[in-house]
């Protein structure tokens, strides 16, 4: 289980008050943290071992930084050890893809997830993690789209979250949790199932986050298997997941 935050704003604005947050939450989600931050259409990303809650680099970013967008992550290993290979944000033709969750049955469907990735994608995993897969998977339904549309990256979500759901998920039991967080500077997309999820919007900002992180702000949480779009000023566009279908 990890904890996610994203902002998406119309003009730069500083997010202390959400790294703060995060540092309080990194005292359980102590196994590392990245962060990916846009200049139009370049990500910066920084990941790191140390404990959000103890790592200056990362008190550092959320004092000083001002961005238009940005993408965080701690996490608390389920799958896979704390690894370099294994932290988040995973990031390809210029997508950012946080995970919070758990697929079930992993280790025993481990191969049969891997088989649904492309070659080229596959080629390219270097973790142990299940998220890296649902990542490979993700781009490999992205493929043929040669420049990601927000709609594009939400179909290709709620695609995977259908075929982690036909593989790993047995039928009455509880199902494999599935927040994604995916940013491409200029938009955000992020899917609610099996993990807790809010969005915030005011003066063309939008944030959305795992837990209601400070509260000054007016958080609306997302319902469970619901998707959630931010792009531009406007405020976060919430449909059902079946809409991607």
């Amino acid at each position: 289980m990890c904890r996610m935050f994203a902002v998406r704003a119309h003009e730069p604005v500083r997010i202390a008050r959400a790294f703060s947050g995060l540092r309080t939450l990194a005292h359980e989600h102590a196994d590392g943290w990245g962060v990916a931050r846009f200049d139009g259409d370049t990500a910066v990303i920084e990941t790191n071992l140390t404990p959000a809650h103890s790592c200056p680099r990362f008190s550092a970013i959320g004092d000083d930084v001002e961005t238009r967008s940005m993408l965080a992550h701690i996490r608390k290993a389920s799958v896979g050890a704390v690894h370099a290979d294994n932290t988040h944000p995973f990031y390809a033709r210029g997508l950012a893809f946080m995970h919070n969750g758990t697929l079930r049955y992993f280790e025993d469907r481990r191969a049969a997830l891997e088989a649904e990735i492309a070659p080229k994608w596959r080629a390219t995993l270097k973790g142990e993690t299940d998220s890296e897969r649902c990542f490979g998977l993700f781009l490999t339904y992205l493929e043929d789209v040669q420049t990601p549309a927000p709609a594009d990256v939400a179909r290709c979500l709620a695609r995977v979250m259908r075929t982690v759901e036909r593989v790993c998920d047995v039928p009455g039991e509880k199902r494999s949790a599935l927040n994604f967080l995916v940013g491409d500077g200029h938009s955000i997309v992020a899917t609610r199932r099996g993990r807790t999820l809010f969005t915030a919007h005011r003066h063309g900002v939008c944030f959305i986050a795992s837990e209601a992180l400070w509260p000054e702000e007016d958080w609306s949480e997302v319902p469970e298997d619901h998707l959630v779009i931010c792009e531009g000023p406007r405020p976060p566009a919430v449909t059902p997941l079946s809409a991607w279908d």
